[in-house]
């Protein structure tokens, strides 16, 4: 029988929420499916492959699918980290020496470590917001499982204001009075329930939880390269997308 390899297991702290998360080193196994994703070219594909990846190097029982989708991404990207190495290659595009049939590659180095989570504000952005004198809401940043459910491209049965309703709708975690004593949780309603209360929100309501969903934190890092000519650019990078299509 071949030998165990033991595993070391490592502690990954989100930046916002605080939790701190046990994992272990993903595998070849894993590494094989980050590389189909990567070669589909497709963020569905890519979104599908990472939360698979960090839910089989989970060490504890957590749902990795209702994590906000930036601290999912930081999950990875540290996860990345620990797995393989901190440096990753990156090529980018070097517009003014490339052609339309013959793209010239500037390659450079990413230190995984320098990553971040960027809020997209310095002002503090209210998770809850006050509907009347009665009712308030509470506001949490979607997961991927909720943005996956959303079909983002306008045709002719879904108009651009549906897609916007069912991200607000997203956003909502709960409904609840002022006291406490009655709270109801928007994810136990269905969709006609949910679009009969957002109906009755008034359009200051929309535009606070727009907001609050504009400046969400995104996933960060800022990178520096120069060309062969020695001309020197600086490039920033926001959202997995980013780092993952660019390696």
């Amino acid at each position: 029988m071949l030998p165990k390899i033991d595993t070391p297991i490592f502690d990954i702290e989100l930046p916002i929420s605080k939790k701190v998360i046990k994992v272990k080193p993903f595998t070849v196994k894993e590494e094989k499916l980050l590389l189909f994703a990567q070669q589909s070219n497709s963020d569905k594909s890519i979104i599908e492959s990472v939360m698979q990846v960090c839910n089989n190097c989970l060490v504890e029982d957590i749902d990795v699918r209702k994590l906000a989708s930036f601290e999912l991404e930081y999950l990875f990207i540290k996860l990345r980290a620990v797995s393989i190495n901190n440096i990753i290659k990156l090529n980018i595009l070097d517009e003014k020496n490339s052609t339309e049939d013959t793209p010239v590659y500037i390659q450079t180095d990413l230190n995984l470590d320098d990553a971040e989570i960027k809020v997209n504000s310095e002002k503090e952005i209210a998770d809850r917001i006050k509907l009347d004198d009665t009712y308030s809401i509470k506001l949490r940043y979607p997961a991927y499982s909720q943005l996956d459910a959303i079909d983002m491209k306008p045709n002719e049965d879904k108009a651009a204001g549906d897609i916007a309703v069912s991200l607000i709708s997203s956003v909502i975690e709960s409904v609840y009075n002022q006291d406490g004593s009655e709270v109801y949780v928007l994810d136990d309603y269905n969709q006609e329930e949910k679009d009969e209360f957002l109906s009755s929100l008034t359009s200051k309501n929309f535009a606070q939880i727009q907001e609050f969903l504009s400046l969400a934190p995104v996933l960060y890092s800022k990178i520096k390269y120069e060309n062969e000519e020695g001309d020197k650019f600086e490039r920033e990078l926001r959202g997995l997308a980013d780092f993952f299509m660019l390696a």
